[in-house]
């Protein structure tokens, strides 16, 4: 199993993350910065030797937070019904990272249904955004 594990301090703004294959995304003025996951999935062969990093990261107003599942950027479609990518993913949220969040959950899922086209969904798809 993949996944992130994300907890935010409101009191000091200092981000706590963990991850399992999975990124966290943090844009701050339109730049991306990258929490990466470890390596492994949780579960598996060998999990009695399975350590996960936990990674802090000084928040600031108006900060976004970007946590999403595999499902969408292995989703075949596009032109020539390949795997989305996380690079098409990367350029996604580049563009809609300061838009106002009703627009941002709009276009992102108009952008989805548009490259999964005719193609049946492939797995779990799940986008969280969080504004600080």
């Amino acid at each position: 199993m993949d996944l992130g594990v994300c907890v935010i301090d409101s009191r000091t703004n200092v981000l706590s993350y963990a991850g399992a294959m999975r990124p966290l995304y943090i844009y701050r003025d339109g730049i991306r910065n990258t929490l990466k996951g470890n390596r492994h999935s949780v579960g598996g062969i060998g999990t009695n030797d399975k350590e996960f990093e936990t990674q802090t990261y000084q928040l600031d107003d108006n900060d976004t937070l970007y946590m999403f599942s595999d499902g969408f950027p292995d989703q075949f479609g596009g032109s020539r019904g390949r795997k989305m990518k996380i690079s098409v993913l990367n350029e996604l949220l580049d563009q809609v990272c300061q838009m106002p969040f009703e627009k941002q959950g709009n276009e992102i899922e108009l952008f989805f249904e548009t490259w999964r086209g005719k193609e049946p969904q492939m797995d779990d798809v799940l986008m969280i955004g969080i504004k600080i």
